[in-house]
Order: structure tokens, then sequence, then C-alpha cells
């Protein structure tokens, strides 16, 4: 009796593994990385445009938040999906005081969970004032993000662990009983 258990137990193993090693095949990654254009623009106010390089189908938005007053909220200029390709270019983003740019990302609207991205130098905002745009190379790749891709494979390979030693527990407990 105690041998059907265990192989009960192992089948059920072998049945999580593999839904695990798809979950490490669909995980979404989490590369992204912008840049400003144009480098330089006279005041009192200009268009500037962010280029945004996102995964595929993400929510990407972009913020402004200006130097004055100071703690200024940032307000949120442009957004919208990253489409297949994960490139997306938002244009006419009206600026007309000196502040800093930034985007993010999220998978889904509404999402709690964003994601920063940064420029192909690191840093997470770019400076714009009425004189000049900091602008980034166009040069850009998509920069290494440091969570985990495999985290639901692990989860379910660490609960296949548990159960199977849980099944293999009770098996030897029962057998133990029925000799002693």
């Amino acid at each position: 009796m105690s041998l059907s258990i265990s192989a009960l137990a192992f089948a059920a193993a072998l049945v999580a593994l593999p839904a695990s090693a798809a979950d490490a095949q669909t995980a979404v990654s989490r590369d992204c990385s912008f840049f400003v254009t144009p480098a330089n623009f006279t005041p009192p106010a200009s268009n500037v445009a962010v280029h945004v390089s996102a995964p595929p189908h993400v929510q990407v938005e972009v913020f402004f938040t200006p130097d004055a007053p100071l703690n200024a909220p940032p307000v949120l200029v442009a957004g919208g999906d990253s489409g297949a390709s994960g490139n997306v270019t938002f244009t006419k983003i009206v600026i007309s005081t000196a502040g800093v740019i930034s985007a993010n990302f999220s998978t889904s609207p509404g999402n709690a969970y964003t994601t920063g991205c940064a420029t192909v130098a690191g840093e997470a905002v770019v400076r714009v004032d009425p004189v000049t745009v900091a602008a980034a190379t166009t040069n850009i790749a998509p920069l290494a993000f440091t969570g985990s891709s495999t985290t639901p494979s692990y989860v379910v390979a660490g609960l296949s662990a548990v159960i199977v030693g849980l099944v293999l527990l009770a098996a030897s407990r029962r057998r133990f009983r029925m000799r002693g």
C-alpha cells in the first residue's frame, strides 16, 4: 500500500515539473530604457519627444516633475501601450519650465507594481530646462533587471517538493504502524 502512495507522489511531482518549465519560458522581461529628444530647444516652451523601449504590450507612462515649487509631484504627461515591438515614442510633450522626465511601465492598467525605466547611462531621470534638453545617445540597449524571471517556476518546484515530502512522510508513518 505504501508503495502505491509513493508512486502517486512521484507521479504528482513529475506532472508539476513541466508546468514550472513552461512558466519559465513565458516570464515577462523587465528591461526598459528611454531617451529624450531634441537635444536643444529655446524658451519659453517647446515640444520634446520621449522614446521608450520596454517589453511588448505593457502600459508605459511618462512623467514630468518641475523644479518649482519645491517637492512638486510628478505629472503624467504621456502614456499608452508599448505595442508588439515594445518601442513607443511620445511626441509633442510641451516643456515650459525646468524639471526632470522619467518613465516607467506596468504589466496591466491600474497595476500597483511598476518598473522604472532608465537611460542607457543608468540614470532614472533626464534633466530638461528651457535652454537645453539633456539627452542620452540614440544607441539604446535594454538594461538588465535585477529581479528573477524564474520565480513562478521555483515556487511550483518548491511546492511540489513539499507535497512529495509530506506524502512520503505519511507513507513511512503508516508503514511503521503496520509493522509495529
